[in-house]
């Protein structure tokens, strides 16, 4: 991706509604995926709507409450939504679209973006891993891997982790 390929277009913020909030994009997550997703005829097996021309390209983004108009949302609060690759959006309190998010559940808002805090969130909470555990993670890949195997960083625990085997180049 580069500069060419983007239009930069200022539009109006519009004022927030009864039960909307205007949310400041803080963090985007960029994927591998997306540019699968800007083909003409992306794959038909992609489990993801592909971006449409001259639409701001969605993707998961952590943003921040600038003035809200909604009880369940206060200024200030940490919000995921899936809009990206914009500075605002307006979001409604009562959409499943956009979260709010808690601010001191991780070390930072953009860790609520990365797939490891999945694999993390999925070994402490669901599996409730303990000392002396061992972890195999199989057919893992990049951060899930990496979370699960550096798991013992935070708990003293044993891992182990594969992933998919690569056939080996031709000579």
């Amino acid at each position: 991706m580069c500069e060419e390929q983007f239009e930069i277009v200022e539009t109006e913020v519009a004022a927030p509604g009864e039960g909307q909030f205007p949310v400041r994009d803080d963090w985007m997550m960029l994927s591998v995926v997306m540019s699968a997703l800007m083909e003409a005829e992306p794959h038909p097996d992609l489990p993801m709507s592909a971006y449409a021309l001259g639409e701001p390209p969605w993707m998961p983004t952590v943003g921040t409450d600038v003035a809200s108009n909604s009880p369940q949302l206060l200024v200030g609060d940490l919000v995921h939504h899936n809009s990206g690759f914009r500075e605002y959006v307006v979001g409604e309190a009562d959409s499943w679209e956009f979260t709010r998010l808690d601010p001191d559940l991780l070390p930072g808002p953009q860790y609520h973006l990365n797939q490891g805090v999945t694999a993390w969130r999925g070994m402490v909470d669901v599996a409730k891993i303990g000392e002396g555990d061992t972890v195999f993670v199989s057919a893992a890949r990049r951060a899930v891997r990496s979370r699960a195997a550096g798991g013992g960083a935070q708990r003293p625990l044993r891992s182990a982790a594969t992933c998919p085997a690569r056939t080996p180049p031709s000579t």
